[in-house]
C-alpha cells in the first residue's frame, strides 16, 4: 500500500515543508501520491495575526495608495478595534483587500475595497463583499455604507 497526501493552499508557505516531511517518512516504505488542489476559490479572512497586517499594509500600499501617488495614512487604522481588515487569498498571494469602519448604532462604513488589477472581473469584488457582510450582519450591523467614486459606483449599484 502506499501513503496520499493533498496539499491544499490552506497549508500556505508551509505546503513546501509538508510536502518534504512527507517524503521523508512515507517514499522508502511504498509509492506516495502527491495532489496539489488548484481549483480552490479564493477564501477571504480577517486580519489576524502580525504576518497578516504586514500582507494588509503591502497589499494596500501598492494596490490603492501608489495608484494616487501617497503613502498610506491610515496604517493607524490597522491596529484599532472598530476596524476590521479582511484578505482575499488565493492560496499564499494576496489578491484583495477590505477596510471597514464600525460605528455605534449597529453601522458601519466601507472604507477601501480594493482586488488585484490582473483578477478583477472575476467576481472577486462580490466575493470579498459577501464575506464582510456576512461577519458584519454576526455582529449585528443593520446600516453598511460607503461613498463611492464614479468609477466604484457601478460595481456597487451592482451588488444591490
Amino acid at each position: 500500500y502506499g501513503q496520499a497526501l493533498l496539499l491544499t493552499v490552506e497549508g500556505g508557505e508551509q505546503r513546501v515543508e509538508m510536502y518534504k516531511q512527507f517524503i521523508d517518512m512515507f517514499e522508502p516504505n511504498g509509492v506516495v501520491d502527491i495532489a496539489l488542489k488548484t481549483d480552490i476559490v479564493p477564501q477571504a479572512h480577517l486580519m489576524l495575526s502580525d504576518k497578516d497586517r504586514k500582507k494588509a499594509l503591502d497589499f494596500r500600499q501598492k494596490h490603492f495608495f501608489d495608484r494616487i501617488n501617497i503613502q498610506d495614512p491610515y496604517t493607524w487604522a490597522l491596529d484599532q478595534k472598530d476596524h476590521l481588515h479582511w484578505l482575499l487569498c488565493d492560496g499564499d498571494k494576496v489578491i484583495g483587500y477590505a477596510h471597514v469602519q464600525l460605528w455605534p448604532n449597529h453601522r458601519a462604513a466601507l472604507r477601501i475595497i480594493v482586488i488585484d488589477e490582473q483578477r478583477r472581473g472575476q467576481g472577486l469584488g462580490k466575493c470579498l463583499m459577501d464575506h464582510c457582510e456576512k461577519e458584519l450582519k454576526q455582529r449585528g450591523i443593520t446600516l453598511f455604507q460607503t461613498e463611492a467614486s464614479p468609477d466604484a459606483f457601478l460595481f456597487y449599484k451592482k451588488l444591490g
